[in-house]
């Protein structure tokens, strides 16, 4: 996974060919990519829609570009191809960049986050939380049993529900088909005005599922951390106590690729 800033921002012009150069590079990788945007591969940029659009293009759906992809693991076409075949990456409909993954037993969401200070129009900013906030919800929800009784809980949450911060989560309370959750973003979790609109509700339904979270994001200067090693957190320690989240290094580094073991242990995260 790669969590944006494939490039400077507002130190270019962020022309198409930037993008073009980068996905030659990520196509040379021995194992799939998914790729999430960074504010400045777009929203540093001189011109944001014409980046977000050209970013898009290139980047977006990059798992697709792999040898494997789409094909089922139980084929003999499967067992023909030089890489294994990738698990299903689900698309959210209404921000496609938005993705999804259960990997056996864990859920990896990726979230369309980025962490620029005012961001280029505030009316985007509030939107695209919402619908990051509703792609969340809809994972934690999907991969559950449900019950008779969360159906109905989920139809008057529906007729009750209000913006204040003690809100009733919309995720159902069965029994869920994963272990534990890795979310993926650019940004940092903080309570800012700005990152406030999707961690507020996400954190509330989190803390609702009582299982180990690993929120994963890019090194944007928020820790104390250089860039040069990983920097482990509690954003929520009182309002999520099962929740970490990890600032990874600046890419190129000395550290590499980051590898993430996720184990059985009430603290199951290892970074390696």
């Amino acid at each position: 996974f790669h969590l944006g800033n494939v490039r400077a921002g507002e130190d270019t012009d962020c022309e198409s060919e930037s993008f073009v150069r980068v996905a030659e590079i990520l196509r040379e990788s021995p194992v799939p990519v998914v790729v999430l945007p960074g504010n400045k591969d777009w929203s540093d940029c001189p011109n944001p829609d014409v980046a977000f659009e050209s970013w898009m293009d290139h980047l977006n759906r990059f798992e697709e570009q792999f040898e494997g992809y789409g094909i089922p693991t139980d084929t003999e076409e499967a067992e023909d191809t030089d890489q294994p075949p990738l698990p299903v990456v689900e698309r959210h409909l209404a921000r496609d960049e938005n993705f999804a993954i259960l990997l056996e037993d864990i859920l990896i969401i990726g979230i369309h986050l980025v962490d620029h200070s005012d961001g280029p129009y505030p009316r985007e900013w509030s939107l695209r939380h919402q619908d990051d906030v509703q792609w969340v919800e809809e994972q934690l929800s999907r991969h559950r049993k449900e019950t008779n009784s969360d159906k109905n809980d989920q139809r008057d949450d529906d007729h009750h529900n209000d913006d204040t911060t003690e809100r009733n989560s919309r995720v159902p309370m069965s029994e869920p088909a994963y272990r534990a959750v890795v979310l993926l973003g650019h940004a940092p979790a903080t309570d800012s005005a700005k990152m406030g609109n999707f961690f507020g509700p996400i954190k509330h339904d989190l803390a609702m599922q009582d299982i180990p979270v690993l929120y994963l994001h890019a090194h944007v200067g928020i820790s104390d951390g250089d860039g040069e090693s990983l920097v482990e957190y509690m954003p929520y320690p009182n309002e999520v106590p099962k929740m970490k989240a990890a600032e990874i290094p600046v890419g190129g580094g000395e550290m590499g690729i980051l590898k993430v073991m996720v184990g059985t242990t009430d603290e199951p995260f290892e970074f390696e």
